[in-house]
């Protein structure tokens, strides 16, 4: 029961990391979209 528990953990923990490099891309390619609009080619 107690490795399922630690099991549990570490998979939300992956998932949460997962879905926060997933944010901060989508992030990231928003901004470069934005940027090289303004400023022209990067």
């Amino acid at each position: 029961m107690n490795y399922l528990k630690k099991w549990m953990i570490n998979y939300n923990d992956y998932v949460i990391i997962i879905t926060l490099k997933t944010h901060m891309f989508l992030i990231y390619k928003k901004y470069y979209n934005y940027i090289t609009k303004t400023v022209g080619y990067i």
